[in-house]
């Protein structure tokens, strides 16, 4: 018979004792697992919530800084538009007279674009919030938008202006060039001083050359168009000058020519007297017997007429004298 071999007590034992010591490990290192997985857990939340804050606040950093940048470009636009509205050049523009342009709506878009533009520059504190911030800077933006709209407007609407107004002014100074070219044809012989006529065309050809530059402005124009004006009304008045000197002329060698004319009717008149004057022919009759106080006598002719005889000279029944005076 086969001895049996003893079982060993000892693996039991063994066995025993290792359980126990895992199950003594497991309860002393289950509380410090769970520390160290709260800890993680906090320092994770932590590192989240610090990190969702740095983010908002560099979210309100940037909405600051962008709201900051929409201001100072929409102050300068506002102030840009402001003294272009109010710039010398443009009120004189406005207040211009319409019959000096060429196309007279210009100045309705002028007036127009010269109305002001409301808008508000809103502000862009770090008290406000991101969403404030965000909203402002949109605000501004459009404002700014508009502002440098209503500027392109003001300034299309001058250069029209003064397009027209350049335009009018060169049609007038052709119109003028002509009129005056026809005042020369007018004018020969016609002018008391030729030096009016010669700086007359000299004024044309100036006009004339102007009035072909594209890039004269209307100042060039007006200047050149009253000089020529001023040309113009020179010979005028030359013209005028020297008609009234010939009829002054013709008025006095008329006054010299009546009286010479009436000096020599005199004179004439004075010799025909002369000429013609003769002492009247005597003829007797014997006087015939009267009653009365004198003699009655017919002298001359078969007729005669009839005197009186006073006993030393015959006297004309009327009065007078035979030789022709009366007494």
């Amino acid at each position: 018979m086969f001895d049996e071999e003893p079982t060993s007590p000892t693996t039991s034992a063994d066995n025993s004792g290792t359980s126990a010591g895992k199950a003594d490990t497991s309860s002393h290192h289950s509380p410090t697992l769970q520390v160290i997985i709260i800890v993680a857990i906090l320092v994770l939340v932590g590192s989240v919530t610090g990190g969702v804050y740095a983010y908002h606040r560099h979210e309100h950093s940037q909405a600051v800084s962008a709201c900051v940048e929409t201001v100072k470009p929409l102050q300068s636009a506002l102030t840009s538009l402001h003294e272009q509205q109010s710039a010398k050049s443009t009120t004189e523009l406005v207040n211009l007279d319409v019959k000096k342009l060429a196309d007279k709506t210009t100045h309705d878009a002028l007036v127009s674009a010269m109305k002001p533009v409301s808008v508000t520059i809103t502000p862009c504190t770090t008290t406000l919030d991101t969403a404030q911030l965000t909203a402002n800077t949109s605000k501004n933006k459009r404002a700014f938008t508009r502002v440098k709209t209503a500027t392109a407007n003001l300034t299309t609407a001058v250069d029209k202006l003064v397009a027209s107004r350049t335009l009018q002014s060169r049609n007038l100074l052709t119109a003028e060039v002509k009129s005056g070219q026809q005042l020369v044809k007018d004018s020969q012989g016609k002018v008391q001083e030729q030096k009016t006529l010669d700086q007359l065309n000299t004024a044309l050809t100036a006009s004339n050359k102007l009035a072909q530059d594209k890039t004269a402005d209307y100042t060039k124009l007006d200047k050149q168009l009253d000089e020529l004006k001023k040309a113009e009304q020179s010979v005028r008045d030359s013209v005028e000058a020297k008609r009234k000197a010939e009829e002054e002329a013709a008025r006095k060698a008329e006054e010299a020519r009546q009286a010479q004319a009436a000096a020599q009717a005199a004179q004439q008149a004075q010799t025909y007297r002369a000429q013609t004057y003769r002492a009247p022919a005597q003829s007797y009759r014997a006087p015939a017997q009267n009653n009365g106080g004198g003699t009655t006598k017919r002298i001359g002719g078969s007729e005669g007429s009839i005197y009186k005889w006073n006993g030393k000279h015959a006297t004309p029944d009327d009065g007078c004298r035979i030789v022709g005076f009366c007494n």
